[in-house]
């Protein structure tokens, strides 16, 4: 494999960055095919490299030729597996289809060409951080997408409330780096190395190394929007431009997992029943309910789908979590599914405020027969996200439930199968309260969106269906190389460190289960749980008097009503949150290794 290649997929995006500016007197629209054409020539680099690396290879490019010796990494490398490439592709396609949407979206909008030099550089970051390596190197590829992140997040300097989201966004993920980068200094100190295969190589249960890895799931949970550390996500959707949002949710949060991933896996060996399973069990659990409830109190539009990605993140780190091939499997057809669903409805949602003004559900209603297309697209997006057979949610939300019970973890199974019936009662309320025939907006002159908004939804839309019909060979080509590379720690750091290919060192091959058949009816008992329940619960949230106060339901308020006020909106309370999760996830990992149960 041509090295160069493996470099191409960070340095043509880069290019492109430091590029717009000198065309920035030129048009729009050509600022726009630039990034545009950049961007698809990225994701064809990327997929050039997918057979070889699907089929099991990791493939290394030391900068400068600066190859290992003797097993230790004197250089930078470049590592890209199964999982770092499944990632990247999410980012370049989601990053794709934003960059079509923002034609039509910025096209009246000032400062057009800081914005795509911002997303160059923030898809970039986020490339660059998943193909990488080395952890120093990581480190900086995650400042540049943070970066490019706040000012994304702040990019409409004239609304108070996106200058107070970014400053938020600034202060939760400043800390979060910090505390990332003291967790690669202790690794530092303990191993003498930067390159993620030789610390893995060094790796030994210290106080140091075990506050370090610690450190470093907490920073990056930070990044993924998991409780309790998920609270600049929120608002950063909320006031961010429409393309922006759903490259956040798509592919931005992603790269969170994908390092979480890295660091229960390949950093340091997984251990099953230990203290990082469980306190990744309960933070799985917490995140899809939390986001859940917090879905169906909120009247924003987008802040109904912002915790809708807090919540459905929650089932990725589930299925890492399980630690149990099928749940790796089920988290990578996850992050295919949510980065499909969730950045179509952003999409669609930013068409929906453009169009009309509104940004509260008690400004919808009534937009069912002027925007058909942009409805459609919402209520299929929104039945996939719930998990409705033929599309990926189905997928991937069935083969982490049946991971979780073959785990002997039926009630994190449960516990997926109520926060499913709070998406769809979320979404479901947010589709009537909008399209629905009873609403102010009916008087609005509100028409169809542009060709080009539609079509990068209907495309991400037609990706899930697509997921849906054909799930095996999905999951045959994409999720199940994922589970096998994040299994095979030791091929990783042969592979690295002493170029040996992973496909050759595999002791012990995972055997795929069968991916979920569509038509498999006895699969959609869950679904049709989901849908009738989250109707029902849709229509008393529309008529709360119908149905009186049950001792049953006063938890279920309690704990909603706690989750509301928790969010205070200051942000040194944020910070506080921030901070003190992290200080105890450190603390509990040092004592189950003092105890011996790491």
């Amino acid at each position: 494999m041509d090295d160069l290649l493996i470099a191409a997929p960070i340095l043509i995006p880069l290019a492109t960055a430091f590029f717009v500016p000198v065309v920035r007197r030129v048009s729009h629209s050509v600022r726009a095919l630039v990034c545009i054409g950049s961007l698809a020539l990225t994701l064809v680099c990327l997929l050039a490299l997918a057979q070889p690396v699907f089929g099991g290879e990791v493939l290394v490019y030391w900068m400068g030729g600066w190859q290992p010796r003797n097993g230790l990494a004197i250089g930078i490398s470049l590592a890209v597996d199964a999982w770092g490439l499944l990632v990247a592709l999410v980012v370049a396609t989601v990053g794709l289809l934003s960059l079509v949407y923002s034609t039509v979206y910025m096209g009246a909008q000032s400062g057009r060409g800081s914005y795509y030099v911002l997303m160059m550089l923030l898809i970039t970051g986020l490339i660059g951080f998943c193909l990488s390596g080395d952890l120093f190197n990581q480190f900086v590829w995650l400042e540049v997408f943070s970066f490019a992140a706040f000012a994304l997040t702040g990019f409409h300097i004239d609304n108070h409330h996106a200058i107070e989201a970014a400053f938020k966004y600034l202060m939760t993920n400043s800390v979060a780096a910090f505390f990332i980068a003291i967790g690669l200094t202790l690794l530092y100190m303990q191993t003498g190395a930067l390159n993620l295969a030789q610390i893995a190589a060094g790796f030994e249960a210290t106080p140091a190394g075990l506050v370090a890895v610690g450190l470093l799931i907490s920073g990056y949970a930070t990044k993924a929007a998991l409780v309790p550390w998920h609270f600049w996500l929120p608002d950063a959707h909320a006031v961010a431009p429409s393309p922006v949002s759903a490259l956040f949710s798509g592919a931005l949060i992603k790269v969170g997992i994908y390092a979480i991933a890295r660091s229960i896996f390949t950093l340091v060996p997984f251990q099953p029943g230990g203290v990082i399973q469980s306190g990744l069990l309960l933070i799985a659990a917490a995140t899809m309910l939390l986001g859940g409830l917090q879905m169906v109190q909120q009247q924003s539009i987008k802040r109904i789908l912002a915790f809708s990605s807090v919540s459905q993140m929650g089932y990725a780190v589930m299925g890492l979590a399980l630690g149990t091939p099928l749940g790796i499997a089920a988290a990578a057809m996850q992050v295919i599914s949510h980065a499909l669903l969730k950045s179509a409805l952003f999409m669609a949602a930013g068409m929906v405020t453009w169009r009309t003004g509104i940004h509260y559900l008690r400004e919808g209603g009534g937009l069912a027969r002027r925007m058909p297309i942009t409805c459609v697209t919402m209520a299929l997006a929104g039945l996939g996200l719930s998990g409705a057979p033929f599309f990926s949610g189905y997928v991937s939300k069935t083969m982490l439930e049946e991971a979780a019970f073959a785990a002997g973890s039926a009630w994190l199974a449960w516990i997926a199968i109520f926060s499913s019936l709070l998406t769809f009662a979320g979404l479901a309320r947010l589709l009537w309260a909008v399209f629905g025939p009873h609403r102010p907006a009916m008087q609005l002159p509100a028409r169809e969106a542009p060709l080009f908004a539609i079509l990068p939804t209907i495309v991400l839309v037609a990706g899930s269906i697509a997921v849906g019909l054909l799930p095996a060979w999905v999951a045959d080509r994409a999720a199940w190389p994922v589970a096998e590379a994040l299994y095979g720690r030791e091929e990783y750091i042969a592979s690295v460190l002493e170029g040996e290919p992973a496909s050759s060192l595999s002791s012990s091959p995972i055997e795929p289960r069968a991916a979920p058949d569509p038509l498999d009816w006895r699969h959609w008992a869950v679904p049709a749980f989901v849908m009738v329940g989250g109707t029902l619960l849709t229509y008393w949230l529309f008529h709360p008097k119908v149905i009186t106060m049950r001792p049953w339901l006063r938890p279920v308020r309690l704990i909603a009503a706690l989750s509301r006020s928790w969010h205070s909106g200051l942000v040194m309370d944020y910070v506080m949150w921030n901070a003190f999760a992290t200080a105890v996830s450190a603390l509990v990992i040092v004592l189950a290794g003092r105890l011996g149960w790491f």
